[in-house]
């Protein structure tokens, strides 16, 4: 039987406590659910992201929300349009920190690592888009900062995706349990939904 490298070496696959934990939400933008980019499952994960953040308010967890910025001549995330705007359901709420990236992960060429270290916080817990691009370049830049990182699956999607050496379509939902799969095995505790969390 296939195991994991964390369950190979005995790692804590506990997840944290929200109230000793920060949240990131990744790119959580109108791109992912009306644009050239709309995700398979987008109503489901949306809601899923909105309970994770409503259990994070309510213990007092910080809040981060992640914005992926584009040039004004990218086809993508379009800067001023509607697209490029927050799902209104995960907006973020005053008092809480918004930081614009322009990379895959969350963490290259910004301040994220600073303002994570100023909260004094280890935990990270990760909900948003893409699984297989964004989510996963930020979690596995979040172990070269010492962080321990929770992906709760429910609240991130992929897409479908053209394999380059066959051109046969890779279903969104191949790509999404593959990306998570692979964070399993040694990156981040995956978990089924906010519920796992208290």
């Amino acid at each position: 039987m296939a195991e994991t490298i964390f369950h190979i070496v005995g790692a804590n696959l506990t997840p944290p406590a929200l109230s000793d934990s920060v949240i990131v939400l990744i790119d959580a933008q109108n791109e992912y659910v009306s644009g050239r980019l709309a995700l398979e499952g987008m109503t489901e994960a949306v809601g899923a992201a909105a309970e994770l953040l409503r259990r994070a308010r309510a213990a007092g967890a910080p809040v981060i929300h992640i914005q992926q910025l584009s040039a004004p001549e990218r086809p993508l995330f379009t800067p001023g349009s509607p697209l490029a705007d927050f799902i209104p359901d995960l907006a973020p709420q005053p008092g809480e920190i918004v930081i614009g990236k322009r990379n895959s992960s969350a963490f290259g060429g910004t301040n994220l690592a600073e303002v994570l270290r100023a909260t004094g916080r280890k935990e990270l817990i990760l909900a948003g888009f893409m699984t297989h691009n964004c989510v996963t370049a930020t979690a596995r830049s979040a172990e070269d900062h010492g962080l321990r990182t929770t992906i709760v699956a429910a609240a991130t999607a992929s897409r479908d995706l053209p394999d380059s050496l066959t051109g046969v379509i890779v279903p969104a939902k191949v790509n999404q349990a593959a990306a998570l799969a692979a964070l399993a095995d040694r990156t981040s505790v995956v978990i089924a939904d906010a519920s796992c969390l208290t």
